[in-house]
């Protein structure tokens, strides 16, 4: 009797889940079964890369196929970040750049100060950056090294662009010359302020002599943007010119200097002596030509 009523009370039980659970409630662990599961993850697409890794490749194939000349000045200044910052858009940052400092030379050339103050631009940018002003002045110094001919005008305006363009306070240098345009000496002579430089006649003249120069180029810059010449920047080439010639020196030139434009006292008639020795080249300068009423 005990055994057949203990079967019965079991037999009762199960019946209690009978009527609310059935097998087909029966799942697997996860919420779905597992067939169904694994049909979904086949299903989904993946997830397309961000925009600015096909503009990397883009970039990167157009120097490959049409060289670095092809690239425009942002494309390059692109670039020249995406070295150094991986895995994201660049664009905000060279824009940022080019709203500061307005021109690639600009840019390159920036003090590292100002540069640290530009968003998303890091030591390893400004070390870049950098690297490659210091590549190109030794470049260009190259080619106006002492005992180097100068056959080009634009080779002594890229070497003083490089030099003093992007200078913040006004800077003047002196190039000696022989009767062959051989250089003799580079003279940094006098750092000023944002708008005026003292220059000494009678010191130009004295390393003019000292270096046995026949001729000279003077080079200032203008950090103001403007490279028309001033009334100071006007009397005082003339003083220079009057006393290099008492000597038997011609003042070849005296060229003002911006980041993007020149001004040639020379081309603009303001020297009156013999024909411009040089060959002019492609200058990538804007040449400023002095107003006819003040010629």
């Amino acid at each position: 009797m005990k055994s057949s009523d203990s079967s019965k009370t079991k037999q009762k039980d199960l019946s209690l889940f009978s009527d609310s659970l059935s097998f087909t409630d029966i799942k697997a662990p996860s919420d779905q079964p597992i067939h169904l599961k694994q049909k979904e993850k086949k299903s989904q697409k993946p997830t397309p890369p961000p925009d600015y890794l096909g503009h990397r490749k883009r970039v990167l194939n157009k120097i490959i196929e049409k060289g670095a000349n092809a690239l425009t000045d942002e494309e390059l200044v692109e670039f020249l970040l995406m070295r150094v910052i991986p895995q994201r858009d660049v664009k905000p940052f060279m824009k940022a750049l080019f709203r500061r400092f307005n021109t690639l030379h600009g840019i390159i050339s920036a003090d590292p100060l100002e540069l640290q103050q530009v968003s998303g631009i890091k030591e390893t940018g400004i070390a870049l950056f950098k690297c490659i002003q210091s590549t190109c002045e030794r470049i260009t110094a190259s080619t106006l090294k002492k005992g180097s001919i100068l056959k080009y005008w634009d080779e002594m305006i890229d070497f003083c662009r490089i030099k003093l363009g992007s200078e913040n306070i006004e800077h003047t240098m002196a190039i000696y010359l022989d009767h062959t345009l051989r250089v003799k000496a580079i003279s940094e002579l006098h750092r000023g302020t944002n708008n005026k430089t003292a220059i000494y006649p009678r010191e130009i003249l004295r390393d003019a002599l000292n270096t046995n120069a026949h001729a000279v180029v003077l080079c200032h810059n203008h950090p103001s943007g403007s490279a028309y010449p001033s009334q100071a920047d006007r009397i005082m080439t003339n003083e220079i010119k009057e006393i290099l010639n008492q000597a038997g020196i011609r003042l070849e030139d005296h060229i003002i200097l911006t980041q993007d434009g020149l001004f040639s006292f020379k081309m603009c008639g303001l020297l009156k002596q013999r024909p411009q020795p040089f060959n002019q080249g492609k200058t990538s300068f804007t040449l400023i030509d002095e107003p006819d009423e003040q010629k």
